[in-house]
């Protein structure tokens, strides 16, 4: 059984993949509208990621008597004027997780400690 501390936090980690994957897809479509094909695919690629990342986590939570939460859908920006603006804004808003600034979900997100006795 998981505590309502830890529970609250993967919580609010599932808001932020759900946030990531909007921001992703809302990039790969103005890159798609600007005909950068293969930018686009690469931001749909990230886009999936990150929404499986949150089902990993929703799962989790579930199968340890939790309750996960499906969070609501904030609009990302669409206002992209170049390609370097969209990459900049992606090192910029990384997961401090993925910059190792502190603990993170790694493990449950890389499919370890998913599994339970």
């Amino acid at each position: 059984m998981l505590s309502k501390k830890i529970e609250a936090a993967l919580n609010g980690q599932v808001a932020i993949e759900a946030f990531s994957s909007q921001s992703y897809l809302a990039m790969a479509s103005w890159a798609e509208n600007q005909g950068l094909s293969g930018t686009a695919a690469f931001l749909y690629r990230h886009s999936d990621e990150e929404r499986l990342h949150m089902l990993k986590l929703m799962k989790f939570v579930n199968e340890r008597g939790g309750r996960a939460v499906v969070p609501a859908l904030k609009q990302p920006s669409t206002k992209f004027q170049t390609i370097t603006e969209i990459f900049r804004s992606l090192l910029e808003a990384r997961d401090p997780c993925d910059r190792g600034d502190q603990w993170g979900s790694g493990p449950v997100l890389e499919g370890e400690g998913l599994h339970h006795a």
